[in-house]
Order: C-alpha cells, then sequence, then structure tokens
C-alpha cells in the first residue's frame, strides 16, 4: 500500500514536471514568435476571427455602423438641408 502511493505521488509529480515544460517551452514559443512580427502583423492576427461566431460578430457590428452611419448623414440633410446645398454649390 506504502508503496502504491509512493509510486502515484511520483508519477503525479513527473506529470505536473511535464506539464511545466511543456508551458514554457509553448510560452517561450509565443514569445519568439511575438517579437519577430510587426506591429501590422500583431494587429491583423488579433483581428483575424477565431471561429464562426466570432465571425458573425465582427459581421453585425460592421453592418450596423454601415447603417447608423447612413442614418446620421439622412438626419443631418434633412434637418440642415440649406448647408448641404451650400456645401454642394461651393
Amino acid at each position: 500500500m506504502r508503496w502504491d502511493s509512493a509510486l502515484m505521488r511520483l508519477k503525479h509529480k513527473h506529470e505536473d514536471n511535464e506539464k511545466q515544460r511543456q508551458h514554457e517551452k509553448t510560452m517561450e514559443e509565443i514569445n519568439q514568435q511575438a517579437t519577430s512580427r510587426s506591429f501590422g502583423q500583431g494587429l491583423h492576427d488579433l483581428l483575424r476571427p477565431q471561429n464562426q461566431y466570432t465571425l458573425f460578430l465582427y459581421c453585425f457590428i460592421f453592418i450596423h455602423l454601415i447603417y447608423t452611419v447612413r442614418e446620421l448623414a439622412f438626419y443631418f440633410v434633412i434637418k440642415h438641408y440649406l448647408f448641404c446645398f451650400a456645401i454642394v454649390l461651393c
């Protein structure tokens, strides 16, 4: 019984060490990739959708921004049509 618990403890310790080593290795790779990339490439990777739900969210936001800008433009033209007419004449 004692040997079983000692072996289990040793096994768990070995697994924890292996996980820690893998984590350090992946973090080192991420840091190397981050330093080798330019700012534009990092921004591009940040905005690249990770899955279909993120892509849907980006499209949703983009479509609503277009709709809002269009509505604001129409509101401005309707409320300040003389100012818009003066801009067109210049």
